[in-house]
């Protein structure tokens, strides 16, 4: 991720916020990455429609390669409640 953010390629990566370990600091702070934390804990959505557990860790996106536009607001927090994903 840090690599292709320092090439120019965009890359927005869903991780857990453990601000404590070492790669968080490695990728998110000293890696170039900007990180948006998620407010509340996410929720994936079945095929079905129905909802999962919540996860067991609070979330954040760490934005590379977008140089100041990473976020409508930087660094910052994120107010969904619901992160949807296109199915791949």
């Amino acid at each position: 991720m840090i690599n292709e953010g320092s090439r120019g390629i965009k890359v927005i990566a869903l991780v857990p916020a453990r601000t404590g370990a070492g790669w968080w600091h490695a990728a998110a702070l000293e890696g170039g990455g900007k990180p948006e934390f998620l407010r509340g804990r996410l929720r994936f959505i079945g095929k079905d429609g129905a909802a999962g557990a919540a996860a067991p860790f609070d979330s954040a996106l760490i934005w590379f390669g977008f140089g100041d536009q990473s976020s409508s607001s930087g660094a910052g927090v994120a107010d969904g409640s619901t992160v949807s994903f296109p199915p791949v």
